[in-house]
């Protein structure tokens, strides 16, 4: 799966139609034939951190799309190497933690759970902390998953 359309499932933007690009080899043509076949309002690169982000493709598609919405989910490790350029510009982030041990949750009490992210260097020329009970995330229903498309999502490439 490269690159498949449906409703966004996952945070502020729930509910949006969405074209998802899975790999880096999706090109402007790819994105332009899907816009001319299907209505969609964002375009999220490296759903479910599932490719790498060609950064090119998303200075063309920022450019000959300015109406979308333009999601870009990374690895929160990759996030310091972001060009600037982005950082500056409209295009959104999800910010992606994963980790084994995370299937625990499930089996405590999640009222006791914080989730804590920081960045206490000045390696950016700030100071960031962030802190929040486990209950105050969005918990997304994962019964309609199937490995990287949610049911009801159609695969274009």
């Amino acid at each position: 799966m490269k690159m498949w359309v449906g409703q966004e499932r996952e945070g502020n933007l729930k509910g949006t139609k969405t074209l998802f690009i899975g790999d880096p080899s999706i090109t402007i043509n790819d994105i332009n034939d899907a816009a001319k076949h299907h209505t969609f309002s964002q375009i999220y690169f490296g759903a479910g951190v599932c490719s790498k982000i060609n950064y090119g493709l998303v200075t063309r598609v920022e450019a000959l799309f300015p109406k979308h919405i333009i999601t870009l989910e990374i690895d929160y490790k990759e996030f310091d190497k972001v060009r600037e350029e982005f950082i500056n510009s409209r295009v959104n982030f999800i910010l992606t933690i994963s980790d084994k041990g995370f299937s625990r949750i499930n089996h405590m009490f999640k009222d006791r759970i914080q989730i804590k992210v920081q960045s206490l260097d000045n390696m950016f020329g700030g100071r960031f902390l962030a802190i929040s009970k486990i209950t105050k995330f969005d918990i997304v229903d994962l019964s309609e998953l199937r490995k990287k498309t949610y049911k009801g999502d159609k695969v274009l490439k």
